[in-house]
């Protein structure tokens, strides 16, 4: 079909049937004469239903109970109407993702418009009162996004080419998007953060540093409405997709194989004053005001239920949170000195004491501790991984699993330390396995135990589903934020039992590799933001080492549930996010040489952020 034709329009006589009673000859009825487009034709995702009727119409009678577009799930089409005289339009709602999927008509669905008539009391009428004659109803399909390359998924306002973006504002405060207009709208799905680049210029010789700065680009205005949004009807916000800009020169340009689309997939140029394509910009200190309308929100990590359980990878353990009012870190001084480095076992293991910065089973690995008897040691300094398998057997004429574990179940209710714990059990002489880690024991292989087994942790003993563990006794003590149950051949077994030792902090740096130590909290704020403002006042302590505070966001609207969540430095980067999880990272670093006896680790002690709550219209 032509998709431009005046066969769009039709004339609704007998198409549009009469579902109630006939009204008497002598009243005045408002009718509808003409509606567009054709309900036989497909929708484009931007276009607008009109309606004509036989009078002007009364605005007031134009509410959800007289006038409604649902689709087969009963979910309405977001948009808006308007009258104007004896024409009614629905808008829909502007498209502003990649994904298509968060305009007002969903692509590919069925939608009806009905419209209530004589005789409900609140039915369409015209302006003298006249109600509509008769309830009417008629569907329209939305195009599906599988007609992507065979036919248009938009009306395009300019058929001929795409216009030109433009920079709205050369000066931009800092923490502020860079915004480029449009004067018709944007493809979304064309639009991506790597279709601009900005340099820094680095200072007096002009010249432009030439690693790019990485951007992201939302729409956050698409309507083809140009009156109502001078100077231009689309507003693309670039922001660093990871670090705020630091007051300075900048240059932004659109790189040669770059490519915004309007709706009808016509290039959009960035316009320049010079065949360079490029624009200079420069961001301005902004002297931080706590506006008008902002909230504030105070995390002083005095409670732990503001705790996330989730595991933040690339770190080798939880950092401490326990009401204490800080985040740091809380090393045992059982984790030995580090002398035999990062460890990997496989195949039969000698001795009885092992004292790693790491230590892994990988996953295939079958590692056997072959000691004869008595305790055995494995110490790391950062985390302790086991994918593959370990096991270690009874030796011969040792007690029975079963003494050893009533003589460990009575020690493990003192409150002694564990140094002197172990010890006792050296001296007891009872076939144990003990695995003492700095940061997290991970447990996703198998373990298979003739043996006692006690883990202890500076941060928490994780246990995968998938992780299989055979032992006629197991005792745990680490940050206890993890229930924790054994298993044979995924059946759970028995709950491991609790040490009540003592667990010492280390006073001294005796590290041989950095520790790194992480945790985040649950979402904030509570009731949701509209934006959050940037440059969070933080409290930190580096120390020996350092510490960090990011900002992670929920994914915006419309965005690919797959696709990874944001990360930034700085909450005011979370564009889209009405919430954020703090992302706390502590890294201690080994002491320099003769600076053993300096043990200062990091802490993070307050974050306080302000942000515009939800619901509220204010503006920056």
């Amino acid at each position: 079909m032509e998709w431009s034709s005046p066969g769009r329009w039709c004339w609704l006589g007998a198409l549009l049937a009469a579902c109630s009673p006939e009204p008497a000859p002598s009243q005045r009825w408002l009718e509808v004469t003409q509606v567009r487009p054709d309900p036989s034709a497909e929708v484009f995702l931007n276009e607008r239903i009109v309606i004509h009727f036989s009078d002007e119409l009364e605005p007031t009678s134009v509410h959800p109970a007289s006038l409604r577009i649902t689709d087969s799930e009963g979910r309405a089409a977001r948009g808006s109407w308007a009258v104007s005289g004896a024409r009614l339009e629905f808008t829909p709602s502007a498209v502003l993702s990649a994904e298509l999927s968060d305009g007002g008509f969903r692509p590919g669905a069925r939608y009806s418009v009905r419209m209530l008539g004589f005789p409900a009391p609140d039915s369409l009428r015209s302006r003298d009162g006249a109600p509509l004659a008769s309830n009417r109803e008629w569907s329209f399909r939305v195009v599906p996004l599988t007609a992507r390359g065979e036919r248009p998924l938009f009306e395009d306002s300019s058929p001929t080419r795409g216009l030109p973006l433009l920079l709205l504002r050369s000066l931009v405060a800092e923490g502020d998007p860079i915004v480029i207009s449009a004067e018709e709208p944007v493809d979304p799905a064309s639009l991506e953060g790597d279709d601009f680049e900005l340099f820094k210029r680095p200072g007096g010789d002009g010249s432009v540093r030439r690693v790019a700065i990485p951007l992201t680009a939302r729409l956050v205005q698409n309507d083809d409405k140009r009156a109502a949004y001078p100077p231009g009807v689309a507003q693309i916000e670039l922001r660093p997709r990871d670090t705020p800009l630091e007051p300075g020169d900048y240059v932004l340009r659109m790189p040669r194989q770059a490519r915004v689309n309007d709706f009808g997939g016509h290039a959009m140029p960035l316009v320049t004053p010079s065949p360079s394509r490029a624009l200079d910009l420069r961001v301005e200190v902004r002297r931080r005001t706590s506006g008008a309308g902002l909230a504030r929100s105070l995390e002083s990590f005095a409670n732990a239920s503001t705790r996330s359980s989730e595991v933040w990878p690339g770190a080798h353990g939880a950092a401490w949170w326990e009401n204490s009012g800080r985040v740091e870190v809380r090393l045992p001084a059982a984790i030995g000195d580090g002398r035999d480095g990062d460890v990997a076992l496989d195949g039969p293991q000698e001795g009885r004491t092992l004292q790693a910065t790491s230590l892994l089973v990988a996953e295939g690995s079958d590692a056997l501790l072959a000691t004869p008897e008595g305790v055995l040691e494995l110490r790391s300094q950062s985390s302790v991984h086991i994918a593959g398998r370990l096991g270690r057997a009874r030796s011969q004429g040792a007690p029975q699993a079963a003494c050893a574990s009533e003589w460990l179940r009575a020690l493990a209710l003192e409150r002694v330390d564990v140094e002197a714990a172990l010890e006792r059990l050296k001296a007891a002489q009872l076939d144990v396995t003990v695995v003492i880690a700095g940061g997290d024991i991970v447990l996703d292989g198998w373990l298979e135990f003739e043996t006692p087994l006690i883990l202890i942790a500076g941060g928490r003993v994780r246990v995968s589903r998938r992780a299989r563990v055979e032992t006629p006794g197991l005792w745990l003590l680490d940050q206890g934020t993890e229930r924790f149950a054994h298993h044979v051949g995924g059946q759970r077994v028995g709950a491991a039992e609790r040490l009540a030792w003592r667990l010492p902090l280390l006073e001294r740096n005796v590290l041989r590799t950095p520790v790194r130590l992480a945790l985040l909290s649950t979402s904030l704020p509570a009731a949701g933001a509209r934006r959050f403002e940037f440059g969070p006042a933080v409290t930190l302590h580096h120390g020996t080492g350092r510490a960090r505070v990011r900002y992670l966001g929920d994914r915006p609207v419309g965005a690919d549930p797959k696709s990874p969540p944001l990360l930034v430095d700085d909450p005011a980067l979370l564009v889209g996010s009405s919430t954020l999880r703090l992302v706390i990272e502590l890294e201690v670093f080994p002491a320099a040489a003769g600076q053993e006896a300096l043990w200062d680790p990091p802490w993070v002690d307050d974050v306080l952020i302000e942000y515009e709550p939800a619901g509220t219209a204010g503006q920056r």
